[in-house]
């Protein structure tokens, strides 16, 4: 099988983590993932937040919206917290006048290099974008202009966990329009 694809399979979201310190060198692979992430007009509008504070992971766990805590709770076993924030550029309210977020896009698509980086190095991550944005930027001390778009839990899990996902055939989300001959 394609390295590539073995590499998505394995890919999990761990909520349980053992207490085990991650490497300065994986964190540096894993950020190193999301720096070299394509973006719109290759504008990068993005800052990394990396929390390995246990005080500021403790206060992360409890960003949770409406005082649901209870779901964000699982983050303060993670031995890092990546916060991925979006800085918007000029085009990108320009972008915005035809309803679309490119840099928030662009955000997510770091993130999800992230999330891969990290699996391929045998780290478990977990990406939350259920949060009080109001909560996280006033932790974080962000200004007006910065949006924390989600936040990668990263730690060693506490048990390894089947490579099977349940999805979607690919005939129930593939949609072929014409052949390439058309």
């Amino acid at each position: 099988m394609d390295n590539f694809l073995a590499l998505v399979k394995k890919r999990r979201s761990i909520r349980a983590y053992r207490e085990k310190t991650i490497p300065e060198e994986i964190i540096d692979y894993i950020l190193e993932a999301g720096r070299l992430a394509p973006s719109s007009e290759n504008l990068q509008p993005w800052k990394f937040y990396v929390v390995r504070n246990k005080s500021t992971i403790f206060k992360l766990s409890k960003a949770a919206p409406l005082k649901l805590n209870r779901y964000l709770k699982f983050i303060a076993s993670a031995d890092t917290i990546i916060v991925l924030v979006a800085e918007k550029k000029p085009v990108h309210w320009i972008a915005k006048l035809i309803g679309k977020d490119y840099h928030e896009l662009d955000v997510m698509i770091a993130g999800e290099h992230m999330v891969l980086a990290a699996t391929d190095k045998n780290i478990g991550s977990c990406w939350i974008g259920w949060f009080s944005e109001k909560k996280v930027k006033r932790i974080l001390n962000l200004n007006p202009a910065q949006k924390p778009i989600a936040m990668i839990a990263l730690g060693y899990p506490q048990e390894e966990k089947e490579e099977v996902k349940n999805r979607l055939s690919k005939n129930k989300v593939v949609v072929f329009i014409g052949d390439k001959n058309d």
